[in-house]
This record gives structure tokens, C-alpha cells and sequence, in this order.
């Protein structure tokens, strides 16, 4: 076509030699963070589900073998629920740091980190600690609500579904807006606030007010599970409702 439109054969290379193809990245991608928010979002992730399970069962085979009542004699039941708590809690933390241990290592021996790997992993500990004490506070006190250890699956399933539905707004969109408001809610911020943190978009004063009110949350759900717990712990015979317990007496 441009032969027969009168060109001759140095023109025609001079117009294919300047047709190149600029293209300009309007939002670059940092793979190091993207690799990092989803890399520390999935060990929290599995730890949580794990060992908040592992604190229902611990509770329900209590109850089922009446080891509970035994123990009940000589200890306060709120001391029964937060040992195990806190036992479980500690299995959990040392599991984190051993799972931690190449990446200090690297460190210490002269390595580089993606950038914003230590600020997320400072801020993925606050809200891991702040995810464990709701969590596992939490599935301690509905476990203790079934009679037999099969049960416990369907009793913190509600708990189970929270976490999973923020793991996955977490690791999929954690700029988006939803991820801003999930970033708030004491249940689902231990999943989106440290995948924010890792990509650089949760600001200082969102961090502030999320990890205040996980800390008023903790402190709230802790009051209501030893009293759960106190009341379901002892009731044996059929799986007990959560209204009935809460009912007052």
C-alpha cells in the first residue's frame, strides 16, 4: 500500500523504524510487597485456624470425659479456660518464631529483605498476638458449649467462616475498600491489617484505631467467655445453646 502510494524503499523503512510503542506503568506493582503480604497473611491464617481449633477440641474432650469436673474442684473455671488459652497461645507463638528463623538468620548474616518486610512482620505480630487472644478466647468458649468432642466443628463454624472470608478479602484485594473497613472489625483486622501494612497502604492512624478497638474487643470477649465457660463447662448430657447460657439466672 505504501508502494503504491508513491514511496520508495528508504521511506518506508524510515516509517517502520519510528513506529515503536511506548507504554507507561500508571500503577506499578511491588512484587517484593505483594509476595510478602500474601507470604505473612497465609502463616497467620493457618495458625489461627489451627490452634483455635485445637483450644474447641481441648475444651470439648474435657467436658466429655468429665476431666472438667475434676479439675473444677480445685480451680477457678476462668483459670481453666485461660491456661489453656494461654498454653495454646504460647504453642503458637513459638511455632511463628521458628517459622521466622531463616529470615532472621538472613538478616543476621548481612542479607537484604523486600522493603517494608520489617514493618510488616512488627505490625503482623500485633495483630497475630491481638488475633490469638479473640480467636482462640473465643473458641474456648464454644467448645465448652457441646457435649461430645464430634460436635465442635459445627459450633465454631461461624468463627471459622469469619476468618476464612477475611483471608480471603486479604490475600485478593487488600487495597480495596472493603479490606479498608475489614481493617477495622476486631475479627477480620488480624487477617487485613498486616497484608495492608506489607503492600503500604494502612496510614498510622488506622493502625492506632484498629489495634484499639481489637484491645477493647479483647478485653469484652474474654469477660463473656469465662462467663460462658463457666456456665456450659458444667452442663453435660446434650449440647447446650448459647442463648440459654447468656440467659440470666
Amino acid at each position: 500500500a505504501l508502494t503504491d502510494a508513491g514511496l520508495d524503499d528508504q521511506q518506508i523503512v524510515d516509517i517502520f523504524a519510528g513506529s515503536g510503542i511506548e507504554i507507561e506503568e500508571l500503577e506499578p506493582v511491588d512484587d517484593a510487597r505483594q509476595g510478602v503480604a500474601a507470604l505473612v497473611t497465609i502463616v497467620l491464617y493457618l495458625l489461627l485456624l489451627l490452634l483455635s481449633t485445637n483450644v474447641a477440641n481441648g475444651v470439648a474432650n474435657e467436658k466429655s470425659n468429665r476431666v472438667s469436673e475434676v479439675l473444677l474442684a480445685n480451680v477457678p473455671a476462668r483459670h481453666l479456660l485461660f491456661g489453656k488459652v494461654i498454653g495454646v497461645a504460647i504453642v503458637g507463638v513459638v511455632s511463628l518464631v521458628a517459622g521466622a528463623l531463616p529470615v532472621i538468620i538472613r538478616v543476621l548474616a548481612g542479607g537484604s529483605l523486600p522493603e517494608g518486610t520489617g514493618a510488616t512482620l512488627a505490625g503482623s505480630a500485633a495483630w497475630f498476638v491481638m488475633g490469638l487472644a479473640l480467636y482462640l478466647t473465643a473458641a474456648g468458649a464454644l467448645g465448652a458449649l457441646v457435649d461430645r468432642q464430634e460436635e465442635v466443628g459445627a459450633t465454631v463454624a461461624p468463627l471459622s467462616t469469619v476468618l476464612i472470608a477475611a483471608y480471603l478479602v486479604a490475600v485478593t484485594s487488600p487495597d480495596s475498600p472493603l479490606a479498608t473497613v475489614l481493617a477495622y472489625v476486631p475479627f477480620t483486622s488480624p487477617m487485613v491489617m498486616p497484608a495492608r501494612i506489607a503492600l503500604g497502604v494502612a496510614s498510622g492512624a488506622e493502625m492506632a484505631i484498629s489495634l484499639a478497638l481489637g484491645v477493647v474487643t479483647v478485653i469484652a470477649i474474654a469477660r463473656l467467655a469465662s462467663l460462658v465457660y463457666a456456665r456450659a463447662i458444667v452442663r453435660t448430657g446434650r449440647k447446650v445453646r448459647l442463648r440459654q447460657i447468656l440467659r440470666p439466672t
